[in-house]
């Protein structure tokens, strides 16, 4: 089932609340006006804490993305001092999630293959 529009639902819950206001004659088998304005006044209320914590919230994400950018960069300063002062082959800077320069991978040509890369220029071989 879809999520529900709280504030649709609200404005809906106020239209029937206005006219049966007007109307004490109409009647539900289990729930009168009193009834209805007592449940409205909850979801009211939960509504505003709702709000509220999702203010919070948003908050505590702006503050936890902003601490996430600043230890960031201070692992990178870190690393790189670390890189510095204990070497580049060392176990402090791999521990610390460097790469060493023994552990990096060289890199391979392919094969070279003087027919296909003449036949891609357009020269020939006269």
């Amino acid at each position: 089932m879809p999520r529900l529009n709280p504030d649709q639902v609200r404005n809906e819950v106020l239209s029937i609340l206005e006219v049966w206001k007007v109307n004490s004659q109409f009647q539900l088998s289990d729930l009168n006006v009193e009834g209805l304005e007592m449940l409205f006044s909850e979801f009211d209320t939960l509504r505003r804490k709702e709000s509220s914590m999702v203010a919070d919230l948003s908050n505590v994400q702006m503050n936890l993305e902003a601490k996430t950018a600043t230890i960031r960069e201070v692992c990178i300063r870190a690393r790189a001092g670390m890189l510095g002062f204990f070497g580049r082959n060392s176990n402090q800077y791999s521990l610390a999630g460097g790469t060493r320069l023994m552990d990096r991978r060289t890199p391979r040509r392919g094969k070279n293959n003087s027919t296909t890369s003449s036949a891609v220029s357009g020269t020939s071989a006269q």
